[in-house]
């Protein structure tokens, strides 16, 4: 009982998250090796939000804005979105305070939550953050197209902006079912969560109590941390004009968020 406490709690602090990412929280070279991998867009802090069959296009400032959610133009049900096989491995990168590297990697997950502050404790001398449970979500295309014929005149509006140049599908997204994090001192001994380490990673005095003493920060609720681009054309109120859908490339869509 008193772990499922915990968790929620827990999930409710890194829930507070803003649905675009502000360039001034630093971006996570080690995060953005592991999306790059398999060739995803990295979202710049992830979220448990704005996920497949998003309308997104892009601030100046290169960060994500959402136009339309899915449930602003769609019916979900009628859109083919699943959930493929869980074969990725977890993945596992360290915060450490003789690491340069990765040193900016600490706020993944958002402003509210600061790892990288651990290491100012003389207690810390690595923090070990664990992508558990990595999957991956699409929709298919063909569904796409049908919906968008569906609603030319119910939600003409939602087309219109599907349409545009400027706007862009998310067609797919990487995510994990579980992360975790632990501490470690100079030793690599893990030891425990305590009010000192709290403190230094800026979690509400609220949840202090609760978290103090524990092992393991984790947090059990999908997130997700990159994704892929479709561009949709047409003419919004002619039928019979074919609508095209295209991949957008992980390089160009790089180059949009710069």
């Amino acid at each position: 009982m008193k772990s499922n406490k915990l968790l929620s709690l827990f999930t409710l602090t890194l829930l507070l998250i803003s649905c675009g990412a502000k360039k001034n929280l630093r971006k996570s070279k080690e995060l953005d090796k592991f999306v790059k991998t398999y060739k995803y867009v990295p979202f710049e802090i992830p979220r448990d939000g704005d996920g497949v069959g998003t309308l997104i296009t892009y601030n100046k400032d290169g960060s994500e804005a959402v136009v339309a959610a899915l449930s602003d133009c769609f019916v979900k049900g009628n859109l083919n979105i699943e959930k493929l096989p869980s074969d990725l491995p977890n993945y596992t990168y360290v915060l450490s305070k003789t690491d340069s590297v990765s040193i900016d990697a600490g706020k993944i997950f958002g402003d509210k939550v600061n790892l990288k502050g651990a290491l100012k404790s003389t207690k810390v001398d690595s923090v070990k953050v664990e992508f558990k449970d990595v999957f991956q979500v699409r929709v298919t295309r063909i569904t796409v197209e049908k919906e968008l014929k569906r609603i030319v005149e119910s939600n003409a509006l939602c087309v219109e902006k599907s349409y545009d140049k400027n706007n862009y599908f998310i067609e797919r997204v990487l995510g994990a079912n579980e992360i975790e994090v632990s501490f470690f001192n100079n030793s690599g001994i893990q030891i425990p969560v305590d009010v000192d380490i709290l403190n230094e990673i800026d979690i509400d005095n609220s949840f202090v109590k609760e978290v103090n003493g524990n092992s393991v920060l984790s947090m059990d609720k999908p997130r997700y941390i990159g994704y892929r681009l479709w561009s949709i054309s047409g003419k919004p109120g002619f039928g019979d004009t074919p609508i095209k859908i295209q991949e957008v490339s992980n390089e160009k869509a790089l180059k949009l968020k710069e």
